[in-house]
């Protein structure tokens, strides 16, 4: 998520810090080795910031936070009535399988396409998912159902660390309107 030099995303009093977050000082995608001292000053500032927010906000609308509510509710509550005979796990692992062969760090236009498709066969097998365990407490059942439909949230962007086979530079105008950039 793109943030400015103070953490805060583009949602008002809403600030990143670490994996989901970049404020720009290391493209699109920072090396592992480079986390901790990013975490430090980063969490910190975020820290800082987003208390002196909470300390002038205003009082929140009840009424849009309890429709948000109800809503988030009644989609929990079809997901763990949902009828079917699918397996959340069995559709995780063919799509790990799937992504690891067509989306890793050396892609192939083929086997990319061959990775869109089955996870489209996955978005499918998923509208049949059965949830076993329906309580509503400590439900890691219905917990990794919700992270598998995220997961299978096709887009369709390139970033990071990763290179396309045969192309090198065929979407380098892309990928560099992909990537937000900060000037120092």
């Amino acid at each position: 998520m793109k943030t400015d030099q103070n953490c805060e995303s583009r949602v008002k009093g809403l600030f990143a810090v670490g994996e989901c977050s970049s404020v720009g000082l290391h493209g699109a995608n920072r090396l592992g080795s480079n986390s901790l001292a990013e975490l430090v000053v980063f969490g910190r500032l975020a820290g800082e910031q987003a208390m002196e927010r909470a300390a002038t906000a205003g009082a929140a609308n009840s009424a849009a936070l309890d429709a948000q509510v109800a809503d988030i509710e009644q989609r929990l509550k079809n997901l763990v009535n949902q009828e079917g005979n699918e397996n959340w796990s069995k559709i995780r692992d063919e799509m790990g399988l799937s992504m690891e062969e067509g989306c890793g760090i050396y892609r192939t236009p083929e086997l990319m396409q061959k990775t869109v498709d089955k996870l489209a066969e996955l978005q499918e097998r998923f509208k049949r998912v059965r949830i076993s365990d329906t309580s509503s407490v400590f439900n890691t059942d219905l917990l990794y159902t919700i992270e598998l439909g995220h997961g299978l949230n096709v887009r369709n962007v390139w970033r990071t660390l990763r290179w396309r086979v045969k192309s090198p530079a065929a979407r380098i105008s892309v990928w560099m309107k992909a990537v937000p950039s900060a000037t120092m």
